[in-house]
């Protein structure tokens, strides 16, 4: 609950930010700080923020938390350099436009709220190229999505079920082994690893992954259903 209001006082500063009302932005961004004083891009905004109505000793401080959080943050670099050289710190401005030199071929340190976002972001595109059959397209998208964010189960589940898709199937299983370890009682990607099974001719495997989902969810009615038909097979070979 207080992660996802910290959040609502990111965004609404953001959009104040944008529309240039920034007593209002600055409210919010103070908001925010209180749950989160760690959050680099923040810092830049009220830099400016305070720049703009020439508190400039609450500038420099909120530039310099900035660039202490993401050394490599060009934009807050720079509005400090701008700063220290107008008030006549010309050494200091020296020092920190040395900095942009080492910065040009590194990448930005990111805070995990905004990976998260990026990572969902693409985990969208690929379920819209899924919902078009487009399986290639929809993995890229998907490996995209956990080279951000490897512990988003759901994401990686959806991944799975592409390559299963594909016909990558022992990839697929590698995929569910890798969720399964960090969530163990992850029904849905124990019933998908026993479809990815049954496909590669693996029963015995498919109906074992289907009796520990049974164990963790025996309510679950298609469940039983699918592993009742499953162990009939089997006798019937």
């Amino acid at each position: 609950m207080n992660e996802k209001k910290a959040y609502y006082y990111y965004e609404k500063g953001k959009e104040k930010y944008i529309s240039k009302d920034y007593v209002k932005a600055r409210q919010f961004f103070e908001e925010f700080l209180k749950f989160n004083d760690n959050f680099a891009d923040v810092h830049n905004y009220l830099g400016y923020i305070y720049y703009a109505s020439n508190d400039l000793n609450r500038a420099i401080e909120h530039y310099k938390k900035a660039i202490e959080l993401n050394p490599y943050y060009t934009e807050a670099l720079i509005n400090l350099v701008v700063i220290l050289h107008s008030i006549g710190e010309f050494k200091k401005a020296e020092k920190y436009l040395d900095s942009l030199k080492k910065s040009e071929k590194v990448r930005g340190i990111a805070d995990k709220y905004c990976i998260g976002k990026l990572a969902n972001m693409h985990a969208e595109i690929a379920n819209r190229y899924t919902s078009l059959f487009l399986y290639e397209e929809a993995a890229n998208e998907y490996e995209k999505a956990l080279r951000l964010a490897p512990d988003f189960p759901d994401i990686r589940l959806e991944y799975a079920n592409v390559l299963r898709d594909l016909g990558r199937l022992e990839e697929a299983i590698v995929q569910y082994d890798e969720i399964l370890i960090r969530k163990p009682h992850y029904v849905e990607a124990l019933i998908n690893m026993a479809i990815a099974y049954y496909k590669l001719g693996y029963l015995g495997f498919c109906i074992n992954a289907l009796k520990k989902a049974k164990e963790i969810n025996p309510e679950n009615r298609m469940l039983k259903a699918f592993l009742y038909l499953l162990e009939n097979a089997k006798e019937v070979e």
